[in-house]
């Protein structure tokens, strides 16, 4: 696979724009147009989450996160790291979550994707999202 762009965001919702803009051109450039609303949708929804949640205590200093996309002919993933407390993603499914509450961005993301893989890091979390062309 090949690193098409990297780039790291404040992690504010003011980033949102701009993150999913980036994430938009370098698509186009690649050529890999043929999911591209897709992308943008799932991409999207994982950053207003680790805005919203990941960032929603003042706990984090610095807050930010970084988006990498790699491709090749027929795959992309894109991964999205964070410093915000890391994260069990097993806590994320609550079936007793009422709809109206949330809860439902994760499951919107895994219908979207190919693959999809949340887990935290020493110092953050990572997504990865995997889209086939």
């Amino acid at each position: 696979m090949k690193r098409v762009a990297q780039r790291w965001f404040p992690g504010d919702l003011g980033s949102l724009a701009a993150a999913r803009h980036m994430v938009r051109a370098s698509l186009c450039d690649a050529c890999w147009d043929d999911s591209g609303g897709d992308v943008i949708i799932a991409v999207g929804e994982v950053l207003q989450n680790i805005v919203r949640h990941g960032f929603a205590k003042p706990s984090v200093d610095q807050a930010w996160f970084s988006i990498k996309i790699d491709l090749d002919s027929c795959r992309l993933c894109i991964t999205i790291d964070d410093n915000a407390p890391p994260s069990d993603p097993a806590l994320w499914r609550r079936g007793t979550r009422a709809p109206d509450t949330g809860g439902m961005g994760v499951r919107l993301i895994e219908q979207l994707a190919a693959q999809v893989r949340f887990y935290p890091l020493v110092a953050g979390n990572r997504a990865e999202l995997w889209f086939r062309r």
